[in-house]
Parts: C-alpha cells; sequence; structure tokens
C-alpha cells in the first residue's frame, strides 16, 4: 500500500499542520460535497481547528485561498479577532504570504 500523501498535489497544501500545539487539519473538498455558500471558496472553522477549500478552483487560488484561510488561524490563535474579521486586511496578508510561500528559490 502506498504512504499517504501528507499534501494536496497542487501548491503544496497540508493535509493538518501544527498551529500553537493544536493540529490543524485541511479538507480540500470536491465539487457538490461543498456544504458552504456557492460565492465562498475557502472557510476556518476555530472551534473545529479546520480549513475547508473548495476543490474545484484553480491551483494558484487553491494556494491563495490556503494562505488566506490559514491567516484567519493564525490571527484566531494570538487571539486578534478584529484583524480576523477584517477580509481587506487578511486578503492583503494572504497574498503577500503566497507570493513569498511560491517564489522560495534554492539559490
Amino acid at each position: 500500500m502506498p504512504p499517504r500523501r501528507k499534501t494536496d498535489r497542487r501548491l503544496g497544501v497540508p493535509r493538518s499542520f501544527r498551529l500553537f500545539g493544536h493540529r490543524v487539519r485541511v479538507r480540500v473538498v470536491r465539487g457538490d460535497k461543498w456544504p458552504h455558500p456557492k460565492d465562498t471558496v475557502g472557510m476556518w472553522d476555530p472551534d473545529q481547528k479546520l480549513i475547508e477549500l473548495w476543490a474545484d478552483q484553480c491551483d494558484s487560488a487553491l494556494g491563495q485561498v490556503f494562505c488566506h484561510e490559514l491567516v484567519h488561524a493564525m490571527l484566531d490563535e494570538i487571539n486578534e479577532h478584529t484583524l480576523s474579521r477584517n477580509e481587506k486586511f487578511v486578503d492583503n496578508l494572504a497574498s503577500v504570504l503566497h507570493q513569498a510561500l511560491t517564489s522560495f528559490s534554492n539559490r
């Protein structure tokens, strides 16, 4: 039996990660199984320590949405709930984070 992948193939989105001692699960949800409104492509649930990502989007969008939900998770975990509710701030920080993570070089 092959080993279970630890990341989604697309842009290294992890199945889970640790944040302040908590295990945060990441679930990539396909098509008709998406439980959220159609205009929502990602969701952070602080009670379940769960990030859900809608699978039916292009690879770069999936990575961007993961970073967006990760920023929500980080801000909530450090009790910066006001900043976490500021979607413009979260989106800007996520964009910078995504750009940095996807431009790493081995030089």
